[in-house]
């Protein structure tokens, strides 16, 4: 009879754009926060196996890792990206068929786990979408006339976080962050939908630092 073992494989993502020197420190960060993901594993009586992949890939790319697993064991992948980046952890076996895994993501942070039918090499894919944060200032008759709401409602229809409130000056700010193109197509929505009237100026900053919330809310602050 087999023994079940249940082992740890962390692999580790850098995003792309990181300067030369940065990219040192953006590769410990991104090792600690895939071993912060291990630890929750650990707790379950996994074991960290020896080894890391650390590399750097550019949007919409992916990485391959060749794996020696085998059956009878449980693995989990943990990923974490340095910058801001939605990551998807998929596992192949040795004639590229995807096999089924549980999956695990929060942001910069995704693993996989599976318990493989047949020793051998498997490939772990780790595929990698810069994400985008932007302040938007809509300027017009946008207050007092349901606009944060009407916003809101368009954000249910996008993979965004973000948030809307009314400034003083009369003005609606707006953040948000999300992949790039989804972004883009919610503003766009916005602009052109049934707002477009009510909007005389947009004006769009991009923010360094990616918009916390989850989900998308009206502020009142």
């Amino acid at each position: 009879m087999k023994r079940w073992l249940p082992i740890f494989l962390s692999i580790l993502v850098l995003a792309a754009s990181v300067a030369v020197r940065a990219e040192t420190d953006a590769e410990v960060r991104a090792r600690k926060d895939a071993l912060d993901v291990a630890g929750a594993f650990s707790n379950d009586g996994f074991k960290i196996r020896d080894g890391h992949w650390c590399g750097v890939l550019k949007p919409h790319e992916h990485a391959l890792v060749a794996v020696n697993l085998y059956a009878g064991n449980q693995y989990w992948f943990s990923t974490a990206s340095a910058e801001p980046a939605k990551i998807a952890v998929s596992v192949y076996d040795e004639s590229g068929k995807q096999v089924t895994t549980e999956s695990y993501n929060n942001g910069e942070k995704a693993a996989a786990g599976f318990s493989p039918a047949n020793s051998g090499q498997y490939l772990v894919s780790v595929d990698l979408v810069v994400m985008t944060s932007l302040q938007v200032f809509y300027e017009g008759h946008v207050q007092g006339v349901g606009f944060r709401w009407s916003v809101r409602d368009v954000a249910k229809g996008f993979d965004v976080n973000g948030w809307v409130h009314n400034l003083p000056d009369g003005r609606v700010e707006l953040q948000v962050t999300g992949e790039e193109t989804e972004v883009r197509a919610f503003l766009d929505r916005v602009a052109q939908g049934e707002l477009h009237s009510l909007i005389h100026r947009q004006t769009e900053n991009k923010l360094n630092n990616p918009v916390t919330p989850r989900g998308f809310e009206i502020r009142y602050d």
